[in-house]
């Protein structure tokens, strides 16, 4: 991933070079009683304003389940049947899209060859989406090393159930195909329950997932209507802004980099991280002599209180973009400014980051949600229309309603996005590569 904070690195680390040119040790700078006072009137500031600041603030936010309604061990066993079968998931997407829209016999058989091959994992998923809910037994105070290898395989577990879905809906079993999709929604509900960043993006990509052979199915079997009302309430329960950019997914953020940084902190040193020798060279300890503890780590606080802020605000109302970029982008900043202690977790956080706008990434979501609505607004007619009415399906691309057209085989949905080739991002269903 391209870094976009690369020149204030580099500017950082040079200061950190001439902060030791002369010098024969690399003096700590210690932490004055001001800053010591004004870091805990920081953290109190945020828990104030309900951001955990200790693993024991954030687990009081965890959902409660007993062991019973916990879905957690099942998908803690889809990672054990993973790893004994010693062998990485077939690449089941042509599998996947074939049986959506072939009826061919050839093309259902192989179908049902894949789901045989992997029946004890369907019948571990059965059992996790029959729960209510789903909290992992985390190792909280990894920081942000916590493993999460239950989430490797997940969202080609959902396409096996994408797979199933389409053998039931080629030989007429709509209600168990309806089922089967509405069993990947309830995977990215589970995952959303704990809800930290991890969960909650993988969480977004299973639903993606779902919601796309949702799509499918509905143009596919078109006089059914249980396609139809799963995409509406699809619709209904999604909020206004993806799951990874909602507060409960942030929740975990500073208590992972102050858990990580206090790390360093007692170690002395960065060796209990995943760091090259290159970052552990002389030059990450002239850093120290910069800036103190306190005063890293109140920049830090700071910055996460001013994305929270953000965060809180676009949950609720619309911003525009170039306000919603430059202040998110002064958050970032700030956090910077504390993690030139902690050239590593700089690093790290750099990584985090998107390569995207937040702006874009909120526009990104919502056109996927316009599609759906236009879609929906077509299929739910006896006879797909030609054209149907566009003025209130605004492209938050252009601003403008989106661009609507049924050829009599295949529907086209121009949003306005563009592609780094300059030409406009196009949803069609069928997809092209239609047998």
């Amino acid at each position: 991933m391209t870094s976009k904070f690369s020149g204030l690195m580099l500017f950082l680390a040079l200061a950190g070079f001439q902060a030791c040119l002369g010098c024969t040790t690399k003096k700590d700078k210690a932490s004055t009683p001001a800053e010591e006072a004004e870091l805990k009137n920081q953290l109190s500031l945020a828990r104030k304003e309900g951001i955990p600041t200790t693993i024991k603030e954030f687990e009081a936010t965890l959902t409660k389940l007993k062991p019973e309604e916990n879905a957690a061990k099942y998908y803690m066993e889809l990672d054990q049947i993973q790893r004994k079968r010693r062998q990485a998931l077939i690449k089941t997407q042509s599998v996947e899209y074939s049986v959506l829209w072939s009826s061919d016999k050839a093309v259902i058989e192989k179908a049902k060859a894949v789901l045989a091959d992997h029946s004890e994992t369907l019948a571990v998923i059965d059992k996790a989406t029959a729960l209510p809910g789903c909290s992992f037994p985390r190792k909280w105070d990894d920081g942000l090393y916590i493993l999460t290898p239950e989430l490797w395989h997940l969202r080609n577990f959902s396409r096996l159930l994408v797979i199933r879905a389409g053998v039931h809906a080629q030989e007429g079993r709509h209600d168990q195909a309806v089922s089967d999709i509405k069993k990947i929604q309830i995977i990215g509900q589970h995952l959303l329950q704990d809800g930290i960043m991890t969960e909650a993006s993988v969480a977004q990509a299973i639903e993606a997932i779902g919601k796309a052979s949702a799509q499918e199915l509905c143009f596919r079997f078109r006089n059914e209507k249980g396609y139809v009302e799963l995409l509406k309430n699809w619709e209904s329960s999604e909020s206004r802004i993806p799951a990874y950019l909602s507060l409960r997914a942030y929740r975990f953020n500073l208590v992972e980099f102050l858990i990580s940084m206090d790390q360093i902190q007692k170690d002395g040193n960065s060796s209990s991280l995943p760091l090259t020798p290159e970052d552990q060279s002389s030059l990450g300890g002239a850093f120290t002599s910069l800036i103190s503890q306190a005063k890293a780590k109140t920049n830090i606080v700071q910055g996460f209180r001013y994305q929270w802020t953000i965060l809180k605000k676009i949950a609720v109302d619309d911003v525009p973009a170039k306000e919603l970029d430059s202040n998110w982008k002064v958050a970032s900043h700030t956090i910077y400014q504390g993690l030139i202690r902690f050239p590593d977790l700089a690093k790290v956080y750099d990584a985090l980051s998107s390569d995207d706008s937040i702006s874009q990434r909120i526009k990104q979501f919502r056109g996927r949600q316009i599609v759906n609505r236009a879609l929906l607004r077509a299929l739910e007619q006896k006879v797909i229309p030609t054209e149907i009415k566009t003025e209130d399906l605004i492209s938050p691309f252009t601003g403008k309603p989106l661009i609507y057209a049924f050829d009599g085989s295949r529907i086209t949905i121009d949003i306005g996005e563009k592609n780094d080739d300059k030409s406009p991002r196009l949803f069609v269903c069928p997809p092209k590569r239609n047998p």
